[in-house]
């Protein structure tokens, strides 16, 4: 992994790539749905791109019907690995539903947290909201500000070498609003 610092100062989120993963996760209720997150480092700052849904090996019944749990698929991890070598993009972070808790790490979360250092995109579809958590070390995570990318955003991004796919919308400096 490469050297960042403890947490990014915060993260400039791509509004399209967050209505996407809200539909994920809408879709795959009952259960939690789970993807990937990819993006770019500069400096203390960390841009989201994109979400890549991935399966969820957690998935499965429960008493109410879904798992309440994720675990995203170790082979769609390597293969989004291979794909993104050489395009200056990582896989910066994970992103995953709550039913109806908090747009925060659950004790399960915490207890299931694997790789440091790592974003954590988090909605809960009971408080329609998304927030932004940086996995610290342990289990330990931190809140981030999130910024929306704007549309009018995209022909700076575009100058820097951004895809023209990171296109988006959005406002606010808060973490919220799914």
């Amino acid at each position: 992994m490469a050297d960042h610092p403890p947490a990014p100062r915060h993260v400039v989120l791509n509004r399209e790539a967050a209505d996407r993963f809200v539909q994920t996760a809408r879709v795959a209720v009952p259960n939690e749905a789970c993807g990937l997150v990819v993006g770019w480092w500069d400096g203390d700052v960390l841009t989201v791109e994109r979400f890549v849904a991935t399966r969820n090996r957690a998935a499965g019944p429960d008493e109410d019907g879904g798992s309440g749990q994720f675990e995203i698929d170790p082979q769609m991890h390597l293969q989004l690995q291979r794909m993104l070598r050489g395009s200056g993009r990582s896989i910066v972070g994970c992103a995953h539903s709550h039913l109806s808790g908090p747009a925060e790490p659950s004790a399960v979360d915490r207890a299931n947290a694997g790789e440091p250092r790592f974003l954590w995109l988090i909605v809960s579809l009971g408080d329609k909201d998304l927030k932004a958590w940086w996995h610290e070390s342990e289990g330990r995570f931190s809140p981030l500000a999130v910024r929306w990318m704007h549309a009018s955003d995209k022909a700076d991004a575009l100058s820097d070498g951004v895809p023209a796919s990171a296109d988006a919308a959005g406002s606010d400096e808060t973490g919220g609003a799914a």
